[in-house]
Protein backbone atom coordinates (compact mmCIF):
# COMPACT_ATOMS: atom_id res chain seq x y z
CA UNK A 1 0.00 0.00 0.00
CA UNK A 2 1.32 3.16 -0.61
CA UNK A 3 2.55 5.42 2.02
CA UNK A 4 0.35 8.16 1.62
CA UNK A 5 -3.09 5.83 1.73
CA UNK A 6 -1.79 3.90 4.87
CA UNK A 7 -1.54 7.26 6.50
CA UNK A 8 -4.60 8.80 5.37
CA UNK A 9 -6.29 5.68 6.99
CA UNK A 10 -5.10 7.17 10.07
CA UNK A 11 -5.83 9.88 9.49
CA UNK A 12 -3.64 12.25 8.06
CA UNK A 13 -4.18 14.33 5.61
CA UNK A 14 -2.41 13.74 2.24
CA UNK A 15 -1.21 15.89 -0.85
CA UNK A 16 -0.20 13.61 -3.41
CA UNK A 17 2.05 15.29 -6.15
CA UNK A 18 3.33 14.38 -9.96
CA UNK A 19 3.62 15.16 -13.25
CA UNK A 20 1.32 12.93 -13.86
CA UNK A 21 -2.18 14.07 -13.11
CA UNK A 22 -3.99 10.78 -14.06
CA UNK A 23 -1.99 9.23 -11.45
CA UNK A 24 -2.03 11.71 -8.52
CA UNK A 25 -5.78 12.36 -8.86
CA UNK A 26 -6.54 8.23 -8.50
CA UNK A 27 -4.40 8.23 -5.32
CA UNK A 28 -6.86 10.82 -3.59
CA UNK A 29 -9.85 9.54 -5.14
CA UNK A 30 -8.64 5.98 -3.19
CA UNK A 31 -8.07 8.08 -0.42
CA UNK A 32 -11.20 10.01 -0.27
CA UNK A 33 -13.05 6.25 -1.42
CA UNK A 34 -11.53 5.23 2.07
CA UNK A 35 -12.36 7.89 4.18
CA UNK A 36 -9.65 9.99 4.12
CA UNK A 37 -8.68 13.47 3.26
CA UNK A 38 -6.37 14.65 0.36
CA UNK A 39 -5.98 16.87 -2.19
CA UNK A 40 -4.05 16.69 -4.85
CA UNK A 41 -1.32 19.14 -6.95
CA UNK A 42 0.32 18.78 -10.37
CA UNK A 43 4.13 19.70 -9.57
CA UNK A 44 7.20 18.56 -11.73
CA UNK A 45 10.48 18.17 -9.03
CA UNK A 46 12.85 20.18 -11.94
CA UNK A 47 10.81 23.48 -11.22
CA UNK A 48 11.84 24.85 -7.78
CA UNK A 49 8.71 27.59 -8.06
CA UNK A 50 5.69 24.85 -8.80
CA UNK A 51 7.42 22.67 -5.52
CA UNK A 52 7.27 25.58 -3.44
CA UNK A 53 3.70 26.70 -4.16
CA UNK A 54 3.27 22.65 -3.44
CA UNK A 55 4.30 23.49 -0.15
CA UNK A 56 2.18 26.90 0.31
CA UNK A 57 -1.09 25.05 -1.16
CA UNK A 58 -0.48 21.68 1.48
CA UNK A 59 -0.07 24.34 4.70
CA UNK A 60 -3.07 26.69 3.19
CA UNK A 61 -5.24 23.76 2.93
CA UNK A 62 -3.99 21.40 5.73
CA UNK A 63 -1.95 23.28 8.18
CA UNK A 64 2.25 22.71 8.52
CA UNK A 65 3.28 20.01 7.13
CA UNK A 66 4.12 16.91 9.44
CA UNK A 67 5.13 14.37 7.48
CA UNK A 68 7.16 14.82 3.40
CA UNK A 69 7.63 11.61 0.84
CA UNK A 70 10.44 13.28 -1.25
CA UNK A 71 10.17 10.39 -3.62
CA UNK A 72 10.68 11.64 -6.59
CA UNK A 73 13.29 10.05 -8.97
CA UNK A 74 14.30 9.12 -12.31
CA UNK A 75 17.02 6.87 -13.68
CA UNK A 76 17.93 6.61 -17.11
CA UNK A 77 20.13 3.77 -18.25
CA UNK A 78 22.91 4.21 -21.23
CA UNK A 79 26.25 2.64 -21.30
CA UNK A 80 29.13 5.29 -20.14
CA UNK A 81 30.98 5.32 -23.44
CA UNK A 82 27.72 7.55 -24.57
CA UNK A 83 28.14 10.16 -22.34
CA UNK A 84 24.34 10.79 -22.46
CA UNK A 85 25.32 13.99 -20.50
CA UNK A 86 21.58 15.14 -20.73
CA UNK A 87 20.02 12.32 -19.58
CA UNK A 88 22.77 12.56 -16.71
CA UNK A 89 21.30 16.54 -16.36
CA UNK A 90 17.97 15.27 -16.01
CA UNK A 91 18.45 12.87 -13.29
CA UNK A 92 20.25 15.09 -11.54
CA UNK A 93 17.84 18.01 -11.53
CA UNK A 94 14.62 14.93 -9.96
CA UNK A 95 16.84 13.28 -8.36
CA UNK A 96 19.06 15.70 -6.29
CA UNK A 97 18.09 19.29 -6.94
CA UNK A 98 14.13 18.42 -6.85
CA UNK A 99 14.65 16.70 -3.28
CA UNK A 100 16.87 19.70 -2.08
CA UNK A 101 14.59 22.27 -3.35
CA UNK A 102 11.56 20.22 -1.61
CA UNK A 103 13.06 19.98 1.21
CA UNK A 104 13.89 23.81 1.38
CA UNK A 105 10.55 25.03 0.92
CA UNK A 106 8.95 22.64 3.88
CA UNK A 107 11.81 22.66 6.25
CA UNK A 108 11.06 26.50 7.84
CA UNK A 109 7.78 25.29 8.84
CA UNK A 110 8.91 21.57 10.47
CA UNK A 111 11.42 23.33 12.47
CA UNK A 112 8.95 25.42 14.42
Amino acid sequence: MQPEKRLAEEGARAVPAGRNEERVSKIVEDIVKGGGTASYRVADATDADRTTGLIAFAEKTYGPVEILFNNADLMLFSYWEDATIDDWNKMIAINLRGHLDTIAAVLPTMLI
